[in-house]
């Protein structure tokens, strides 16, 4: 038994430093296989190196970030559907900061610019990504000034560190994509919007439902990252979401609703169209509860605890 322990440990261990290693042997030189982190490495590497405006502070830490989105989505009213949409774009931001880690220009220096091409033309997203330099150093620029005429108010500077300095990390995933059947979802999603109408045995009629909608949203986030410290990294976060709403008035007036959200990484962690529509019918139901649901006439005299966040705001 102590040598299949011993084993066992062994192989875990022999299994951890597999990993590390070839988590280890992640080069710049792998990263720059994909276009885009090249261009943004390159783009890095000339902006390092050329970018001062005569007279001013150098840039001591950059960094490009772009997101390439693409996201479905569609939704649907009183069982019929209100359309769909898919969306493919790249939006790149830009950080500079002037100074130095001890004192710099706070992180003012930001620039975002949507990228037009949604090819790998590495020109184009050079260009883009210079252009959104020069307006991030500028900015930086003036952050810095307006903070170095702030602290000479001050009798005694801050002693923490403006910005920490820390070791390269260089992780490159799988570019991750989804495939959904489209007409598929815009069918069901629409299906289930219309549930109240076509399922008998109810407790709500048709006509407690005021409004009843639905919706379906898949979407994937491929961020590719570089510094100016040596961290290269590329991940895609992924995320899908479907809802069912529905709403009624009591017989006093006051407004009703029930409603079912659910979430996950991937489609498999979404319901069936089956489960789905029997989350749908428990809201109705629900719904129907609510509305013949009795009034309590009363009152409460007592204390309240309020979050100090909100307590300004219900006061």
């Amino acid at each position: 038994m102590k040598k299949r322990t011993q084993s066992i440990i062994l192989s875990a261990a022999t299994l951890f430093f597999a990993l590390s290693f070839a988590h280890a042997q992640v080069t710049r030189a792998d990263a720059e296989k994909d276009p885009i982190l090249r261009a943004m490495l390159t783009e890095l590497d000339r902006t390092k190196a050329d970018l001062q405006l005569k007279g001013f502070e150098k840039p001591f830490y950059i960094e490009y970030r772009i997101d390439e989105i693409t996201a479905f989505r569609t939704n649907a009213e009183y069982g019929a559907s209100l359309g769909s949409s898919r969306i493919q774009r790249r939006a790149a931001r830009v950080t500079v900061h002037v100074g130095d880690y001890k004192l710099n220009s706070s992180g003012s220096g930001d620039s975002t610019a949507e990228l037009a091409t949604l090819d790998n033309d590495e020109i184009a997203l050079r260009s883009t990504l210079w252009a959104a330099t020069d307006e991030a150093y500028k900015a930086a620029l003036a952050a810095y000034s307006r903070k170095q005429a702030e602290l000479k108010q001050v009798e005694t500077p801050p002693q923490a560190d403006d910005f920490s300095h820390e070791k390269p990390l260089i992780l490159i995933e799988p570019i991750k994509t989804f495939s959904v059947d489209e007409n598929a979802w815009i069918n069901s999603i629409a299906e289930a919007s219309g549930i109240y109408l076509t399922t008998k045995g109810l407790k709500a009629s048709p006509g407690d439902v005021q409004y009843s909608t639905t919706s379906f949203n898949a979407y994937a986030d491929t961020s590719y990252f570089v510094n100016s410290e040596g961290t290269i990294t590329r991940s895609t976060e992924m995320r899908f979401d479907e809802s069912f709403s529905v709403g009624g008035q009591a017989a006093d007036g006051m407004s009703l609703d029930r409603s079912y959200y659910l979430a996950g990484n991937s489609l498999a962690d979404l319901d069936s169209p089956t489960e789905f529509n029997h989350h749908a019918i428990d809201c109705i139901n629900g719904l129907a509860d609510l509305i013949n649901a009795p009034l309590v006439e009363a009152e409460y005299h007592g204390p309240i605890r309020i979050e100090a966040a909100a307590a300004a705001g219900i006061m």
